[in-house]
């Protein structure tokens, strides 16, 4: 089992926690129902999600363009809603996908998040995309909580060009997904660095 340990700090010295960006609906749930049981006690005493991260709560409202949040004064990241998983009808379960947007040149780059194919909500932001990375099944599911491979299939060819794909399953070297690198950016891989704004 891994623990965590905090490095001790002279009294002059700044701890620095990483961001933790997310909708707000996702933060108020986290650490009550996802990370307390791991992370719950620190040096003795009852831990708060603040004493790892530095919780950035941003609201996505429904129906209305999310305000960006600036990162490092050159790109924007919009947080936009994706079909996950329901409960009873489409985007009652809080996910999210990124979209990043290059401040200087306007370029921008889209990562899905966990999603059902989504084509309305998302074929605006891929089409406007230099890079853009969407989750994929490539089992035929009707029962489905991801994008199938015939879905994204349906979109248009220079579309799907920019587009790698990630959250495969272990039989995408198959040779009957062979094709899909010639239809698609082909599948994300690990240890890769994928530039989001190509010059």
């Amino acid at each position: 089992m891994m623990s965590v340990r905090r490095a001790r700090s002279s009294p002059a010295a700044t701890v620095t926690r990483p961001l933790l960006i997310s909708g707000s609906d996702v933060l108020s749930d986290l650490w009550e129902h996802s990370l307390q049981g791991g992370l719950g006690i620190l040096d003795g005493r009852r831990a708060a999600l603040s004493d790892y991260f530095a919780p950035v709560p941003i609201d996505v409202t429904m129906g209305s363009a999310a305000e960006p949040f600036v990162l490092g004064g050159h790109y924007e990241l919009l947080p936009f809603r994706t079909d996950h998983i329901r409960l009873q009808c489409k985007y009652d379960w809080p996910s999210y996908g990124l979209e990043f947007r290059d401040r200087e040149t306007g370029q921008s780059a889209v990562y899905s998040g966990d999603t059902r194919f989504d084509r309305d909500a998302i074929l605006p932001r891929l089409s406007r995309a230099a890079t853009a990375f969407h989750d994929v099944q490539l089992e035929e599911d009707p029962a489905a909580v991801h994008a199938q491979l015939s879905e994204l299939r349906t979109l248009p060819a220079e579309v799907r060009r920019h587009v790698h794909l990630y959250h495969y399953g272990d039989r995408w070297d198959d040779p009957s997904f062979a094709s899909v690198a010639a239809e698609f950016a082909g599948f994300a891989r690990p240890q890769v660095r994928y530039s989001l704004f190509p010059s």
